[in-house]
């Protein structure tokens, strides 16, 4: 058989008062804030750490870049000079194309006095930004005779 104690004794709560103390409140509102600014600030160093990481890969990765476009640049300056070489270019001209230097009879002489329009040179060239710049025609040429 069991017996209940508890049965005809009240519920009684001598030490526990039942309203709020406010000194309680300021307390607790004072530890809640304490925990946030360590959350906020522990937050924030392991983002800036985060963010400090990445930038040191994006870095390390740039610099691989880096010197990989200098070697392929180093690479084009070589080849750029073994293909301008006049030796190849006559070599090439010769064998591969089989080309022959011209002869005197080939060559065109332009005579730009003949005709009575300005050589291309200095005077075109210093007049560039102008807008009324016109090549001289000759009379001979001219339709209006």
């Amino acid at each position: 058989m069991m017996t209940d104690w508890s049965a005809d004794v009240g519920t009684r709560n001598y030490r526990i008062p039942q309203g709020t103390d406010a000194r309680n409140v300021w307390d607790l509102l004072a530890c809640v804030l304490c925990f946030l600014m360590i959350a906020s600030s522990l937050l924030g160093y392991l983002w800036i750490r985060s963010h400090i990481v990445s930038l040191g890969y994006s870095l390390q990765q740039s610099k691989q870049l880096e010197e990989a476009l200098v070697r392929v640049q180093n690479s084009l300056i070589a080849e750029e000079e073994t293909l301008k070489s006049p030796e190849r270019i006559d070599f090439m001209a010769r064998n591969d194309l089989a080309m022959e230097p011209l002869g005197p009879y080939q060559r065109v002489v332009l005579r730009f006095h003949e005709i009575g329009v300005d050589p291309p040179g200095g005077t075109i060239l210093a007049n560039i930004g102008r807008t009324d710049i016109q090549l001289r025609k000759p009379a001979a040429h001219n339709s209006n005779n």
